[in-house]
């Protein structure tokens, strides 16, 4: 496939860093590794094969990203005209889209309705009279609130209507309308730490199925379980499988709904890797003793790295020296946890006080205001893991300084038949 770059083994990084295309590049790199995206899915379809993904475009809207998880049967879940035309852009047919967004655009609804994207979501009486109105025909899952307890991002605050007294207010007004109201969605919260609230919400969902039929819904068959799911290779994903596993047996195996899911980060995070540069550098000094070292990169707050203060993560960079040959690299891990690191049996890297700013003017663009690093040169290169979710999505452009390029990476081993498939995309 064009824009593919094959590997037998493993993905070298050290490779890319002292290639002259990266060399003479100003801007950063993303790295994206295809590879990780299969894995997930994989995951996802082990331990979760009821649950039908429909990816939330929001995530990461790469077109790469796109194109391989339409070449898996993945469908898509957009919050906006742009995203669903770019996902029909790739043909994906309009009935594996959901317009997931409660509180839509009048012409975002509109384009909707002219490309047949049927499936959209409401939590207000206000979304309802807007959506008969305009695009009677639709269908509706209507969004509870259910929140975790403990999430990275909470959504409870903005979206989700209350699911035992209103909730059942808004389905009889939906049967007054004489709209499609299809079932129930929720969202716990963006990577969710309380995987229990994900049976809070099956629960409340299935009181909520009980009442649409007693209002005479016949046509509700359908659970969206919303997103939430870790992106991080940890067991998260398992334990919260688990849950909803058990949740849509306890409470939905004596009736015949389809359930669906919106996850993002899950897909994504692990399969990209963001290489900066450093291109200029201060050092200040006390009695000619090096106090603080500050590093300016070519990648900050405006572009990818706006993760480090939305995202509330913290990637540790690893660095790669520059070398002007591919066969002496150092690579250091886990810097700032401890100020002195043995790197042979007989040699030790003194890590210094540091600061690592973003390329713009703005006093808001730093990365890390204090971290422990060695002493790094200009041209020196750190690595950020685990920049697939909400990085380069939210590109500002500010100064006028260009995103990242992207390389895409793909083990020619792991799973011929899906080589085969995204080749043939």
């Amino acid at each position: 496939m064009e824009g593919i770059n094959f590997y037998n083994d493993k993905l070298d990084l050290n490779k890319i860093v002292n290639s002259e295309e990266y060399k003479n590049s100003d801007e950063s790199l993303m790295v994206c590794d295809v590879t990780e995206i299969l894995k997930k899915y994989n995951q996802w379809v082990q331990f979760i094969p009821s649950v039908k993904p429909f990816y939330a475009v929001k995530c990461n809207d790469n077109i790469m990203v796109l194109k391989v998880l339409n070449s898996l049967g993945v469908n898509f879940d957009c919050a906006s005209k742009n995203e669903i035309e770019k996902v029909l852009s790739i043909d994906v047919a309009p009935e594996r889209i959901i317009f997931a967004h409660p509180a839509k655009l009048l012409g975002h609804i509109n384009y909707a309705k002219l490309n047949g994207v049927k499936i959209m979501t409401f939590d207000t009486d206000f979304e309802l009279f807007k959506i008969k109105e305009h695009y009677p025909d639709a269908d509706l899952l209507l969004r509870i609130r259910c929140e975790a307890k403990l999430a990275l991002w909470p959504l409870g605050a903005k979206f989700g209507c209350e699911p035992i007294v209103i909730a059942p207010k808004l389905l009889e007004l939906g049967k007054k309308l004489n709209l499609n109201i299809k079932g129930i969605s929720f969202h716990v919260g963006s990577n969710c730490l309380d995987h229990e609230a994900y049976n809070e919400a099956i629960y409340r969902a299935r009181q909520l199925f009980d009442i649409g039929k007693e209002l005479g819904l016949t046509n509700m068959d359908l659970l969206d379980i919303g997103g939430g799911f870790p992106g991080s290779n940890d067991s998260g994903f398992k334990q919260i499988s688990d849950v909803v596993n058990m949740a849509l047996n306890k409470y939905f195996s004596d009736i015949n709904v389809h359930f669906i899911a919106e996850p993002g980060r899950f897909f994504v995070t692990t399969a990209f890797q963001l290489l900066c540069k450093i291109h200029s550098k201060r050092e200040i000094r006390i009695n000619n003793n090096i106090e603080k070292i500050m590093y300016y990169i070519n990648d900050g707050f405006y572009c990818s790295l706006n993760v480090v203060k939305y995202d509330k993560y913290k990637p540790i960079p690893k660095i790669i020296k520059y070398q002007s040959n591919t066969n002496c690299v150092i690579d250091e891990t886990n810097l700032d946890k401890e100020m002195l690191k043995e790197t042979t049996a007989t040699t030790f890297v003194k890590l210094y006080k540091s600061c690592i700013w973003g390329p713009t003017l703005d006093s808001l663009d730093i990365v890390y205001d204090d971290i422990n690093l060695p002493y790094l040169s200009i041209n020196d290169s750190l690595i950020f893991d685990n920049m697939g979710a909400y990085s380069v999505i939210s590109l500002s452009g500010f100064n006028g300084f260009m995103p990242p390029k992207f390389k895409y990476y793909l083990n020619r081993q792991y799973n011929v038949k899906y080589v085969t498939e995204i080749e043939g995309m």
